[in-house]
């Protein structure tokens, strides 16, 4: 195993991965303000570190689900104590939150974003919510939830056509 668990910082949960187009794949640590990258020529490391950006953690479970955008420009990262949704510029570094008009996606876990469409898969809540993203991915508006009796505790989701199906660790 390449990644075997383990991250450069003691107490990590290394929860979720997505790749970008140019092979590197970004991970989320829901205990330590930090998002990982590991290149194409497998090389480890803190690619951003969370403090003092909008990504604010606070206790509980922080950083879940992360999905880089279809022309590798952004990683959207959900906060899933906090139901908020970033938007990591993979160029810059920049930490913005995204406007979701006041709402929230509170327990997100895994997400699948296509085009400007982002579904959200929230396991406490048991349901699936759907995000129509604005310009540059800096808002969005929640279009509504889909339950199903059949979602007991859903954590991820992926497409026939993803780079990576995002999963928690």
């Amino acid at each position: 195993e390449l990644f075997n668990g383990s991250t450069p910082i003691p107490g990590s949960f290394v929860n979720d991965v997505d790749v970008a187009p140019d092979g590197t794949a970004y991970f989320t640590d829901s205990f330590n303000p930090f998002v990982y990258a590991l290149s194409a020529d497998l090389e480890l490391s803190v690619f951003r570190d969370l403090n003092g950006t909008a990504f604010a953690y606070e206790p509980g479970f922080n950083a879940n689900g992360i999905v880089v955008t279809s022309n590798g420009k952004w990683a959207l990262i959900v906060q899933s104590n906090t139901g908020k949704l970033f938007r990591l510029d993979l160029s810059t570094k920049a930490v913005v939150e995204v406007d979701l008009g006041g709402a929230t996606v509170a327990g997100g876990d895994g997400l699948v974003l296509r085009g400007k469409t982002l579904w959200v898969v929230r396991g406490g809540a048991g349901v699936v919510t759907k995000v129509k993203l604005g310009r540059h991915f800096a808002s969005g508006e929640v279009l509504g939830d889909t339950p199903d009796a059949t979602f007991a505790v859903p954590t991820t989701a992926g497409s026939p056509n993803s780079r990576a199906t995002t999963a928690a660790c």
